[in-house]
């Protein structure tokens, strides 16, 4: 009898410690279930999110690029390192326009890059809406998209260097634009009377602004210089904002010396009782300069 009533004892814990386990499990389920993470995938939910795709950049032929762009090679040290866009093969091109990223050599089988858009190769193409810019483009050279009137929107390759003189004059559709970090240099009159332009930043990288840059862009009010800019050696000629009235600067950094030296660079700009300038919260109640702009307050 009492060896009966010991496998009863042990077959009952048995039970119950199944039972606990089975409990824990379908609260851990159920737990899963309400936290949605990427790895709860053992109960399935009805609000599944999906993350954004995307859009690979196209690909085009050579057949393509050739009815739609005149190309230049380019030669480092004697070797064939990539291609330029001379122009298009009809000034009457329009609407949204895609430069190629790369083109076959076809001796080889080899695609190189499209580097360069070069000089005028765009200039009043003016039923041009729009502009995608490959990451292989290096540099944009002067009047590259001059009197494009009607280009609303541009995105510009991470690798950009170099801007050249009125790359965008009189894009006069032209709203806002990001300058990507690599670009060092950026031309005179690059957006000159581009008279929609009403924000635009400037990435760590920026170490030359040539004359009228921005002049005449009469509605810019809102400029951002992104902290890492190296103010001590940014050359910033005295006409670069010429002709803007009431606008706002932002100035992003934390150390004080770098902020002084960059508004005592943007003092320059003229019209300065006009110009409002936000910086870091912690540094404002120790600016006792105003350098003649209209107000220095927090971001």
């Amino acid at each position: 009898m009492e060896k009966k009533k010991k496998i009863i004892l042990i077959v009952s814990l048995i039970l119950i410690v199944i039972m606990l386990a089975l409990s824990g499990m379908g609260l851990y389920f159920g737990l899963s279930s309400k936290v949605g993470g990427k790895d709860d995938l053992r109960v399935p939910s009805d609000d599944v999110i999906e993350e954004p795709e995307f859009e690979p950049y196209p690909e085009m032929d050579n057949d393509l690029i050739n009815s739609l762009y005149v190309l230049d090679k380019i030669y480092q040290d004697n070797v064939l390192v990539g291609y330029s866009i001379v122009r298009p093969k009809s000034y009457n091109i329009k609407g949204n326009i895609v430069i190629p990223q790369s083109y076959k050599q076809e001796q080889i089988d080899v695609n190189l890059p499209i580097l360069k858009i070069e000089k005028e190769a765009f200039a009043y193409c003016t039923q041009i809406t729009s502009v995608r810019l490959p990451n292989t483009i290096e540099v944009i050279e002067e009047k590259a998209f001059f009197n494009c009137q009607n280009l609303a929107s541009i995105n510009l390759s991470n690798k950009l260097e170099m801007l050249g003189d009125s790359a965008f004059e009189k894009c006069y559709a032209l709203s806002s634009i990001n300058l990507p970090n690599l670009l060092t240099s950026i031309g005179g009159k690059a957006f000159f009377d581009c008279s929609n332009l009403f924000e635009i930043t400037f990435g760590v990288g920026i170490r030359f602004f040539g004359p009228q840059a921005f002049y005449n862009c009469k509605k810019l009010d809102t400029i951002v210089f992104l902290e890492g800019i190296a103010w001590n050696n940014l050359i910033l000629n005295y006409n670069t904002f010429d002709g803007h009235y009431d606008m706002t600067i932002f100035i992003y950094g934390i150390e004080l010396d770098i902020i002084e030296t960059a508004l005592n660079k943007l003092k320059s700009m003229g019209s300065l009782q006009l110009i409002n300038v936000k910086i870091d919260a912690n540094l404002v109640g120790q600016i006792t300069n105003t350098y003649g702009f209209a107000s220095i307050t927090s971001i």
